[in-house]
């Protein structure tokens, strides 16, 4: 959002996986009679379920298999923007005070993250301390093969991993 690109199905994945599923489960099947939505969405304002169309008269148009893609790009859109609408602009507001857009325009999506948040340096011990195994075990030796390749790896690798770790 920052670099002003448009939100697309993919960012949703770590904001809410279980609805980045379903959308990409609707995209890739046939949903007649099967998933019967309108272009709206409900939210809940202080107890009140409240109606929003995500188009025009939206809760007056149903979902079908023509359509669907179109629902989903709303759908998306509005999860991840329409909630911090009001925050975001005052953070971008107060940001390109600091940083004329201009000139963070000119990096993509990681670049940003990495110069606005640096690069994490991993403690493999403390990481090993603290992870539940499920079902294994420390000493097992898929276990040990894990953990030889993560302290192999340079820290962008590591963070990447520990990132996913946490975001999943």
């Amino acid at each position: 959002m920052m670099l002003h690109k448009k939100i697309v199905l993919q960012d949703l994945e770590s904001v809410d996986a279980e609805l980045y599923k379903s959308l990409c489960w609707m995209l890739d099947n046939d949903i007649t009679d099967i998933i019967y939505e309108s272009f709206s969405v409900e939210e809940d304002r202080f107890g009140e379920k409240v109606t929003i169309d995500l188009k025009p008269n939206g809760r007056d148009i149903e979902v079908t298999n023509e359509n669907k893609r179109e629902y989903v790009e709303l759908k998306t859109e509005w999860i991840i923007s329409k909630p911090v609408e009001q925050q975001f602009k005052a953070f971008m507001d107060g940001f390109n005070e600091l940083i004329p857009q201009e000139l963070v325009s000119v990096f993509d999506e990681r670049e940003l993250e990495l110069l606005i948040g640096g690069l994490a340096d991993i403690d493999i011990e403390d990481w090993k301390k603290h992870t539940d195994y499920r079902g294994y075990q420390e000493s097992d030796e898929v276990i040990q093969w894990f953990w030889k390749c993560v302290s192999e790896w340079e820290g962008e690798q590591r963070a990447r991993l520990w990132s996913k770790k946490i975001h999943n």
